[in-house]
């Protein structure tokens, strides 16, 4: 299965990082993968076994989705690992590197959109996130 990678660099604390990353009430604040769509709801239980719904809609309501998974790694401040309800993994790393937090995101590809399309969707998630916690 393909992998994708994509990193972004956020300038703050890494328990702030952290808790915005897991946080159901940040995770809806930035958790997007276009600027038409939202996350009106997010649910999160960030442990081993634990599961997440983070629920996206286009903002005017044509088109929604529940992105669902179950955690099944998590090395808390460093890794997270989880399977999406398809089955494919997710990995991201989390990295201190002087007054920045480098988050990698790698993913197993799908076979509906192209690459291009789900590395852009998924940067622009990782974007979202950079640009809402570095206000905290």
């Amino acid at each position: 299965m393909t992998k994708i990678t994509v990193h972004t660099e956020v300038k703050s604390d890494l328990n702030t990082v952290w808790e915005s990353w897991n946080e159901s009430e940040h995770m809806i604040k930035w958790y997007s993968w276009s600027n038409d769509w939202h996350t009106p709801r997010a649910m999160n239980d960030i442990k081993v076994w634990g599961r997440f719904l983070i629920r996206m809609e286009a903002k005017d309501g044509s088109q929604w989705f529940d992105f669902e998974g179950q955690y099944i790694q998590i090395e808390e401040k460093n890794f997270i690992k989880y399977l999406m309800n398809d089955g494919r993994e997710v990995e991201n790393i989390f990295e201190e590197i002087w007054d920045t937090i480098r988050i990698t995101t790698i993913f197993d590809a799908e076979n509906i959109h192209s690459i291009k399309e789900q590395r852009d969707g998924w940067q622009h998630i990782a974007n979202n996130f950079k640009n809402y916690t570095e206000l905290l």
